[in-house]
């Protein structure tokens, strides 16, 4: 009986999952790369010029992600590609955890069961890392880049002592160019260098110190390559730069709820190791665990993974999100000590969980029915072509299906190099009749009407996620 709602549990998650990600068609973590892809389409570019007044869709991101999605469109059709890529995030949200699952096997081998691993999974996405999760199901890359990274290495384990650097060049040649690419997807993946600094500074490893040396030339290769393409290193790093740290009361405020979140789940935890539910070798296992501080690589991995997301949290624009992957980074640590928790309190608390994300389920399965029948309006209501089209990251997701022959802009692009490269506020900024002229059609949700005057424009369908304009 204990089995079958267990199996019931994984099929509910990742149908629940499958369901909030669909409904995240309007997110910019992956329209932004979205909108690099169609650049790369239309423009044989990837972003837009600082110093042109062409402004194409831009990203936050490193572009990595957007060459998958670029590869995608020769091979899903357009109406279905959202889709298509939303899975794909799902996937790597598995990947990530599949990945930290064998790193897990590897380094306590007998010392530990396994059974519970999954479980423990699903509690961790759906409590103290739930906000993650919302950003993991709508295609953030990091949780791609940092499972893609240890992949690379678990995939040669150069940390190994009977590890040659001449064992297998094939193998050693894809392992750096998996973490190439992976570095290619998240600024933060750039970590991964102290992490194999200091473990080679730390260990008498000649084998690891070659495969270091290799992989971090690897990576300034790559940088060096994203320092002088284009206009990638002001999109990406240049603006984030004046990003200020929170002041005390900003980070309790924007973090309120998950202080809440992490507060619960520890009490949850700590009435559990009263309850001896868990934890009856608390001390032998963090004796083993420092024991082998200085030899076990992945520690400091996920280490410096992790002080990725405290510090993004702590700057201006971050949130609990960050956090949340600061914990989740650890998920091989993290099971280690919490193994043997009891199944069925595991199961009760899940249970619990899921229950309470039905209104959240609800709320999915509207947007993206909201989101495809804003999709169908654009394809119907939008057939020219050599058409200039203005637009917002947040309905991309329908834009992109008449971009073919079609010019795509972006009224975030604008609003960035305001902000960024003019050092004008955003109160400033508008887009007065002689301005919009250029365009044929806008594509917007409401809360750009602000920044419009949509005079010689007239109102032809209006959507839960946007609006369409044509120009009279």
């Amino acid at each position: 009986m204990k089995k079958k709602i267990e199996t019931y549990i994984y099929f509910l998650f990742i149908v629940f999952l499958i369901i909030e990600s669909f409904g995240l068609f309007y997110r910019y973590s992956i329209l932004e790369q979205l909108g690099l892809s169609i650049n790369l389409l239309n423009h044989e570019s990837l972003y837009p010029h600082t110093e042109s007044l062409k402004y194409y869709p831009g990203a936050l991101y490193f572009p990595g992600l957007s060459l998958i999605i670029y590869t995608a469109r020769f091979l899903i059709p357009d109406f279905f590609l959202m889709e298509f890529i939303l899975i794909l995030a799902i996937l790597s949200i598995f990947f990530f955890f599949l990945i930290s699952k064998k790193i897990a096997e590897e380094t306590f081998n007998k010392q530990i069961k396994f059974e519970n691993y999954w479980l423990i999974v699903i509690l961790l996405c759906l409590w103290p890392c739930r906000y993650w999760l919302w950003y993991a199901a709508q295609f953030k890359p990091d949780i791609l880049a940092f499972g893609l990274v240890f992949f690379s290495i678990y995939l040669l384990k150069p940390y190994n002592n009977n590890y040659k650097i001449n064992n297998n060049y094939l193998l050693l040649f894809l392992s750096l160019i998996i973490l190439v690419f992976a570095i290619s997807l998240k600024q933060q993946a750039i970590f991964i260098v102290l992490a194999l600094f200091f473990y080679s500074a730390l260990n008498k490893n000649l084998n690891f110190k070659i495969y270091s040396f290799l992989a971090i030339f690897f990576i300034f290769l790559i940088y060096f390559y994203f320092y002088n393409y284009e206009n990638l290193w002001f999109f990406n790093v240049e603006r984030f730069s004046e990003h200020r740290l929170f002041y005390l009361n900003e980070l309790i405020k924007v973090n309120s709820d998950f202080i809440i979140r992490i507060s619960l789940f520890l009490i949850f935890l700590i009435g559990c190791f009263y309850q001896k539910l868990f934890l009856k070798n608390f001390n032998q296992k963090l004796k083993l665990l420092i024991k082998n501080l200085k030899k076990n690589f992945w520690i400091y991995a996920t280490l410096f993974f992790s002080m990725t997301g405290l510090i993004s949290g702590l700057k201006k624009g971050g949130n609990s999100a960050n956090f949340e992957l600061s914990i989740i980074v650890m998920t091989v640590f993290i099971f280690y000590f919490l193994s043997d928790l009891k199944k069925n309190i595991i199961i009760f608390a899940i249970l619990g969980l899921l229950l309470l994300e039905i209104p959240n389920t609800y709320v999915s399965i509207k947007h993206y029915i909201d989101s495809k029948k804003l999709q169908i309006s654009v394809k119907k209501n939008i057939k020219n072509k050599n058409l200039n089209i203005l637009t917002d990251d947040r309905n991309m997701f329908a834009t992109f299906l008449v971009s073919e022959d079609n010019n795509i802009y972006s009224i975030d692009t604008m609003k960035d190099l305001h902000i960024s490269k003019d050092k004008l506020d955003l109160d400033t900024f508008f887009l007065d009749k002689n301005k919009l002229s250029f365009y044929d059609y806008l594509i917007m949700y409401n809360e750009q009407n602000q920044y419009l005057e949509l005079e010689g424009f007239e109102l032809i369908d209006t959507k839960f996620f946007g609006n369409i304009y044509k120009r009279s």
